[in-house]
C-alpha cells in the first residue's frame, strides 16, 4: 500500500506541469501507470468499489462511447476515432484504484488532501517567484498548456481537498485563499461561476451548525478577501483592466460558437447516436467541441449523455445538499471547456463515488471531519 501512495503521490505533484501538447499523455500520465500496476499487485483483482448501480451506468456510458467511435471509425476508416476512447478507458482503471485507495482508510485520505494542498502552495509559491507563464498574456496559466486547463485543475483540486480534508481551520483557509487567487489570475469566467457555487455549498453546510462550521466559514471568507484585495493592489493597472473587460465583455453568440454549440443547431442528425469523436474537419472545424456536456450530446447522442448522467445522479443522490453544490463546481466548468479527457477530473469523480458508496458506511469516528465539508 506504501507504492500506492508514493505513486499516486507523484503522479498528483506532476500533475500541473505539462510538457507535451495538449490531447497528449504528460509526465504524470506515465506515474499514474505506476499507480495503477501498484494498485493492481496491492489489491491482486479484489476491488469493491460500491454503489453498484452508479458503476453500472459508467460501464455502460464506456461501452457506448467505445461502440460508436468504432463504428464511425470504421465507416470513417479513421484510427483516430479510438483515441478517446483509450483514454477513457486509463481515466476509468484510474477512478477504480482511487476508490481502491479511499476506502481503505482514513490516512491515505488524508496523504491525498496534503499532497493537493502542498501542491496548490507549491503552485502560487510560483507565481510570487515570477515562474510560471502568460501564454495568453495577461492571463496567467502557470505550468499549464492554456489558462483554462490550470483555472479547472485548481477547482478539481480544491473539490477534493474540501471532500477529504480533516485539517483545522487555518489549513483549509489557505487552501481556499490560494485556490481562489489561482483561479483569477487565470481569469476563467466559468471557473469563477464554478467557485460561486461551490461557496454556496459550503455556506449551506455551515448554515447547518455542523460543528461551528458558520464561525470556520466566516474566517475563511474574511482572508480569502484579505488576500485577495493585498495581492491585486499589487497587480498593475493593466492587468487589472484586463480583468475587469474580461468578465465585463462578453459575446454569447460568439462563446456558443468558438466552444461548439453551434453544431448542435447545425447537425441535429447526429444528435440520436453521436458524431464520433475526432475528425471534426467533417463539420468545418479544426477544433473539438470545448465543452464537456456539448460534446458528450454531439459526438456521442442523446444516449452518451444520457448514460453519463445517470452515472452522475446516481453518485450524487447520496450526497447532501452542500456537498452536491461542492461538486457543481468542476460540473459548471464543463461547459466551456472539455475536462472529461483530463485525468485529474476522474480523480475528484472517484472522490465523489466513495462519498456515494463508501463514507456513508464507514463509523464516525473514521469519517468525522470528511465528507462533511
Amino acid at each position: 500500500m506504501i507504492a500506492c501512495v508514493f505513486f499516486l503521490a507523484l503522479a498528483l505533484v506532476f500533475s500541473p506541469f505539462y510538457v507535451f501538447p495538449s490531447g497528449y499523455p504528460q509526465p504524470s500520465s506515465f506515474l499514474f501507470v505506476l499507480f495503477l500496476l501498484s494498485v493492481a499487485w496491492a489489491s491482486l483483482g479484489r476491488i469493491r468499489v460500491g454503489n453498484g448501480q452508479g458503476f453500472f451506468a459508467l460501464i455502460l456510458f464506456y461501452v457506448w462511447v467505445l461502440v460508436v467511435n468504432t463504428i464511425w471509425g470504421v465507416v470513417q476508416q479513421s484510427y483516430d476515432y479510438m483515441l478517446f476512447p483509450v483514454y477513457l478507458t486509463f481515466n476509468i482503471l484510474v477512478f477504480v484504484a482511487i476508490i481502491f485507495l479511499l476506502s481503505k482508510g482514513p490516512g491515505y485520505r488524508r496523504a491525498i488532501s496534503w499532497v493537493l494542498f502542498v501542491m496548490v502552495q507549491i503552485l502560487f509559491g510560483a507565481w510570487l517567484a515570477g515562474l510560471g507563464r502568460y501564454d495568453f498574456d495577461p492571463r496567467y496559466n502557470g505550468f499549464f498548456n492554456d489558462p483554462n486547463q490550470m483555472a479547472f485543475w485548481v477547482l478539481c483540486v480544491l473539490a477534493i481537498y474540501l471532500y477529504l480534508s480533516d485539517a483545522g481551520t487555518l489549513f483549509r483557509t489557505l487552501m481556499i485563499s490560494t485556490s481562489v487567487f489561482l483561479i483569477i489570475l487565470t481569469m476563467s469566467r466559468s471557473a469563477v461561476a464554478g467557485l460561486l457555487a461551490m461557496s454556496v455549498g459550503v455556506i449551506w453546510e455551515a448554515s447547518n451548525g455542523k460543528g461551528g462550521m458558520l464561525k470556520r466559514f466566516f474566517l475563511v471568507f474574511s482572508f480569502v478577501a484579505f488576500v485577495s484585495l493585498f495581492f491585486f493592489s499589487s497587480i498593475h493597472s493593466d492587468k487589472i483592466d484586463a480583468v475587469s473587460s474580461r468578465f465585463d465583455e462578453v459575446s454569447v453568440a460568439d462563446q456558443l460558437d468558438t466552444r461548439g454549440y453551434t453544431r448542435i443547431r447545425d447537425y441535429p442528425q447526429y444528435l440520436l447516436f453521436g458524431a464520433g469523436q475526432a475528425e471534426d474537419a467533417r463539420f468545418g472545424a479544426r477544433y473539438e467541441i470545448h465543452s464537456t456536456w456539448a460534446a458528450l450530446l454531439f459526438y456521442y447522442g442523446i444516449i452518451g449523455l444520457f448514460l453519463f448522467l445517470c452515472f452522475l445522479f446516481l453518485v450524487i443522490r447520496r450526497m447532501s445538499l452542500g456537498q452536491v453544490l461542492v461538486a457543481v463546481g468542476p460540473l459548471v466548468y464543463g461547459f466551456s471547456t472539455f475536462g472529461a479527457r483530463t485525468t485529474i477530473f476522474w480523480v475528484f469523480c472517484a472522490v465523489l463515488f466513495w462519498l456515494s458508496g463508501f463514507a456513508k458506511n464507514e463509523s464516525k469516528e473514521d469519517s468525522a471531519g470528511y465528507y462533511c465539508l
